[in-house]
């Protein structure tokens, strides 16, 4: 895909979150700019992590050919690259005001946790043509599975509006939609980094015995390993501040 058809899409995306965002935060419709804002965001991780998982599953079927080595420097995936890029550089620098990131140190992690994915598309980008075609392949399947988070953002959203409504913490759905959070957010964020990681043994052509030490001391760029150690740290944080909230949801009976 040409770089000319690369910034279509980005602006594509970013006219779609925008658009989406403002029509609903028109009075009409009953939805504040942070209402908005929490629904769009559960637009693009709905999308995007649907996309994503069409885009592995279809890959994998496709890895039993020869060709597989090409299936991820294709327009579709650019489009998906592309469309990722449009939220987070929207939701970072358009969707508030940029005085609003220094609010909080809650809001300086929300900055930080975007921009993050920022600098690193924008490497990404540069870097993905100068690779071998096995590179290419195995540095954009790793890019695609972690695009899967985006399916714990959607139930994070759901909490948030439960919250806004006031919803007893103590009622079944609030329960439910607690503990599938969690698990789903731990599984995606934190332990799924494991197979991830061992996912680059079989990509690279690494021996079968190759330790998942090695794996991150020696054949993963240091930006990507300090990438994913500062997000793996802004995710800790956030899941200890959902963890506190387990003795609202589960009071102890007396």
């Amino acid at each position: 895909m040409s770089p000319s058809h690369d910034i279509l899409h980005l602006t594509l995306g970013g006219f779609l979150w925008a658009s989406s965002d403002r029509l609903l935060a028109r009075r009409r419709l009953g939805c504040d700019r942070k209402s908005a804002g929490i629904i769009t965001s559960t637009l693009h991780a709905s999308l995007c992590g649907t996309h994503a998982l069409y885009m592995l599953l279809t890959t994998t079927w496709e890895r039993k050919g020869t060709n597989h080595a090409d299936n991820y420097h294709h327009p579709q995936f650019m489009m998906h690259f592309m469309w990722e890029m449009s939220y987070y550089l929207w939701d970072t620098f358009f969707s508030h005001p940029w005085s609003h990131h220094w609010k909080s140190m809650l809001q300086l992690g929300f900055l930080v946790h975007h921009l993050l994915p920022l600098v690193g598309g924008a490497l990404y980008y540069a870097w993905l043509p100068l690779q071998p075609p096995s590179a290419q392949f195995a540095t954009s399947f790793l890019s695609t599975c972690v695009a899967l988070i985006n399916f714990s953002t959607p139930l994070m959203n759901l909490q948030w509006y439960l919250d806004k409504v006031k919803v007893s913490p103590t009622s079944a759905v609030y329960r439910l939609t607690y503990m599938a959070y969690l698990l789903v957010f731990a599984f995606l964020r934190f332990f799924g980094l494991v197979p991830l990681f061992r996912s680059v043994v079989s990509l690279r052509g690494l021996h079968p015995s190759t330790t998942l030490l090695e794996v991150v001391r020696d054949h993963l760029p240091l930006k990507c390993s300090v990438g994913t150690l500062i997000l793996t740290a802004l995710n800790l944080v956030w899941f200890v501040l959902t963890l506190r909230k387990m003795r609202k949801v589960f009071p102890r009976r007396r």
